[in-house]
């Protein structure tokens, strides 16, 4: 089933498309997403594969904006990098962070409340930003700026715990936000869109907030590409989410004026019609009969190296599975 058609039934019942005159222009949708990885990135383009299909390529016009692209890419690698380094070598950290109370993210980037201390366990992974000088030529030297100050009282607890400090703090955080916002915004006007989907929750955060105050009028949709929901996708100014199942929906229930359709994860149309296991065999040149046991790191493959390394040393004998790893981008 590609689990793009339903979502596309949806999108078309939000936007209008096509019934909506649109001024004798093609339809514009403007796709928010995150390339840090691959899940979020490939929903988008499934999406924009469907619509194409569903309004015909030459019937609509699509733009996808990636959060990185809103940065200084020395910032962004750095950003990258610290990330990396905090899922790989501390999870616990990384889950504790991503679960802090449920208001929290939404209190610090949007309201500017003071960092949790938490965020000083951080020292030691925090990417320091490259000696080059940028690559835009200096366009966004104050991300660079920013970055600096906010690495200096992260990795120095003393100097971050006075009031002025968290004051300093929460300044930086704030500000830095509001220029990613701008910075979307700018994208928005350049495109002229007349819908926009989000598949990531920081886009989608920064679109409902432009939203909110006037600076986008067109119908938005937030599109989860997991089955959990992150407190920071529930927003007043998304008009519709599209979400994997059921579950999920009832999370949202109540807690968002907009609808909630359960649509699936966006799949590229050619998992519709997948080959037959024995035909996928022979053109991988596998055994027909072996098991195959199949790993996935998803597209920075995270977390492969231990279990490649166990499965080996469980299947040392030869009798074992034939292994399958999908490692992304992880060349080592």
């Amino acid at each position: 089933m590609n689990l793009s058609r339903p979502l596309i039934a949806t999108a078309v019942a939000t936007f209008g498309f096509p019934q909506r005159s649109l001024r004798g222009r093609r339809p514009r949708v403007l796709l928010l997403t995150s390339g840090l990885g691959t899940g979020h990135s490939r929903a988008a383009a499934a999406i924009e594969r469907a619509l194409q299909d569903a309004a015909g390529a030459d019937a609509i016009r699509t733009e996808t904006v990636d959060f990185w692209s809103l940065l200084d890419a020395g910032v962004a690698r750095a950003l990258q990098q610290t990330y990396l380094r905090l899922v790989t070598e501390r999870p616990g950290l990384y889950q504790h962070l991503y679960q802090l109370d449920q208001h929290s993210w939404r209190d610090i980037l949007e309201r500017g409340e003071p960092l949790p201390a938490l965020l000083h366990d951080l020292d030691g992974l925090i990417e320091p930003l490259p000696d080059t000088p940028p690559a835009d030529g200096g366009r966004h030297w104050l991300d660079r700026l920013l970055y600096r100050e906010l690495a200096g009282f992260l990795t120095q607890p003393r100097r971050a715990g006075s009031p002025l400090s968290q004051l300093r703090q929460q300044a930086i955080v704030h500000r830095g936000w509001r220029l990613l916002a701008k910075r979307l915004q700018r994208c928005i006007e350049q495109f002229g869109p007349d819908a926009v989907v989000a598949t990531q929750v920081n886009m989608a955060a920064l679109a409902a907030s432009l939203k909110a105050r006037g600076r986008l009028d067109a119908p938005l949709t937030g599109v989860l590409t997991d089955y959990g929901v992150h407190d920071f996708w529930v927003q007043d100014s998304v008009d519709r989410y599209c979400v994997a199942d059921e579950s999920m929906r009832q999370r949202l229930r109540g807690r968002v004026p907009g609808g909630v359709d359960v649509t699936g994860i966006p799949l590229m149309p050619e998992f519709a019609t997948p080959p037959e296991p024995a035909a996928a065999r022979r053109r991988l040149g596998l055994d027909a009969a072996r098991p195959v046991l199949l790993v996935l790191g998803g597209g920075l493959g995270l977390g492969i190296d231990s279990v490649v390394a166990a499965i080996a040393r469980a299947t040392a004998s030869g009798d074992g599975p034939t292994i399958l790893v999908l490692a992304g981008r992880n060349e080592r």
